[in-house]
């Protein structure tokens, strides 16, 4: 597992006051909503217990409903997720008013291999009801898999550093052809009796 924190930041969401969406009472909104998207998308509650999550999530992470919902992030699938600096990002956002985007995790995935995520949260507000005088505090976690990107870039990067040494090393052939050729004329002059 390799975690990059360089590109992690959190920072303080401006006090303001959000706007409250009336749900009805299910999260079927909230899941036609998010099962729109392409980008896995998770909805924890304060304890980072999940609550649900979009369709593309359980595909891209091969998981069901039944294995994903009321349980606790760092539990899913093999604890693939049970991350320490992740999770000590997560439990900031409810109380410190705070937001992450880019926190980049490589990770060894029992269903899907290596992956490269990065990965984004915030506090969303919701009122099941428009009765219901505290709207409830929700984490969205969005996660988008650059392991592609990532791999294309670190090739990239390799046949960059190949071509530098194939370039450094024609350098050097030449300097030396440059080398053996003044060496060459000179002895060619010396012979002709030019110096």
């Amino acid at each position: 597992m390799t975690i990059k924190k360089n590109i992690t930041s959190a920072k303080k969401i401006a006090p303001k006051k959000v706007g409250k969406v009336a749900l009805g009472d299910s999260w079927s909104h909230v899941r036609a909503f998010a099962d729109m998207l392409h980008e896995p998308l998770v909805f924890l509650n304060k304890d980072l217990r999940v609550l649900t999550a979009n369709e593309s999530f359980y595909q891209k992470f091969q998981m069901t409903a039944e294995q994903t919902e009321k349980k606790l992030l760092s539990n899913l699938g093999q604890k693939e997720w049970d991350v320490k600096e992740l999770r000590e990002l997560l439990k900031r956002i409810l109380p410190k008013k705070t937001c992450f985007q880019g926190f980049e995790l490589t990770q060894e995935f029992a269903q899907i291999g290596k992956k490269v995520l990065l990965i984004h949260a915030r506090e969303i507000q919701l009122n099941h009801n428009q009765n219901q005088v505290e709207p409830e505090q929700i984490i969205l976690l969005a996660i988008q898999d650059v392991t592609e990107l990532t791999n294309i870039t670190l090739s990239l990067s390799t046949q960059d550093l190949i071509h530098r040494k194939e370039i450094t090393a024609l350098h050097k052939i030449i300097r030396e052809r440059k080398a053996a050729s003044i060496e060459l004329t000179g002895f060619i002059n010396s012979l002709s009796g030019f110096t």
